[in-house]
């Protein structure tokens, strides 16, 4: 799988937890683009959230030649060892724009603040991957004791989740034990996939070593690009290639 990505969404973690989609980070031709997701925008506001420094404006379509210093000072910097060694595991290390690379294998996180960078749905080759943190993991971690990456998965709706009515929970396929649930706003999506009857295949490949959260890749093959384009909702959530 390819790990850099031409856009990054921006998410903000609330007081109680829960992650808000505030913006997209993109960067095309060389040049880079913020703004701020408003379908989103709103109920992050309502919990607390309060527009970045030398962004106040909500409507504006920022661009810069240079990388926006609030995610520039997400990475180490181009000359410490742990950057190095980063993209030279993935074999970036020729790239052309380093910094970018490593956000994009890192998402940004920084433990003193409550920003992370998530990546889009990618389509490719008629098919639809994503690459993504299961979701409520802090509720199901003690049922899920033996995961392993070869443990079955299954997706299921969940029709009866008072907090959202096109929540996608992941199940243990052998023992159906709830793992967690497709992160909001994705949920939207792959919830009108399943609606259409499209196969989503869900597994896991990397384990969290703080607290054991698995990453999930999510594959549905056998999608035309025509389909994708008549969600125009759901558009700021995938990247074309």
């Amino acid at each position: 799988m390819k790990y850099i990505y031409n856009k990054l969404l921006v998410f903000w973690k609330g007081p109680q937890g829960e992650n808000f989609l505030v913006g997209i980070l993109e960067k095309k031709n060389k040049v880079y683009i913020f703004k701020y997701e408003n379908n989103s925008l709103n109920a992050a506001k309502e919990h607390g959230f309060s527009p970045f420094i030398g962004f106040s404006d909500e409507i504006k379509v920022y661009k810069s030649d240079k990388l926006f210093s609030i995610f520039e000072r997400r990475t180490p910097g181009v000359n410490r060892a742990v950057f190095k060694k980063l993209l030279e595991e993935h074999n970036l290390s020729n790239g052309e724009d380093l910094v970018w690379d490593y956000l994009c294998l890192t998402k940004g996180r920084l433990a003193t603040d409550s920003l992370s960078l998530i990546a889009p749905v990618v389509y490719e080759n008629q098919s639809l991957l994503l690459d993504i943190e299961i979701a409520g993991w802090s509720y199901t971690k003690k049922n899920n004791k033996q995961l392993s990456k070869d443990t079955r998965l299954a997706l299921q709706y969940d029709n009866d989740n008072p907090n959202d009515e096109m929540a996608i929970q992941v199940l243990n396929f052998e023992t159906n034990e709830k793992v967690g649930y497709i992160m909001k706003p994705f949920n939207k999506l792959y919830y009108c996939l399943m609606e259409n009857g499209f196969s989503l295949i869900p597994t896991i490949y990397i384990f969290n070593k703080e607290d054991g959260r698995p990453s999930l890749l999510i594959y549905c093959p056998k999608i035309t690009r025509e389909t994708l384009e008549k969600e125009k909702e759901f558009q700021y959530l995938i990247e074309y290639r």
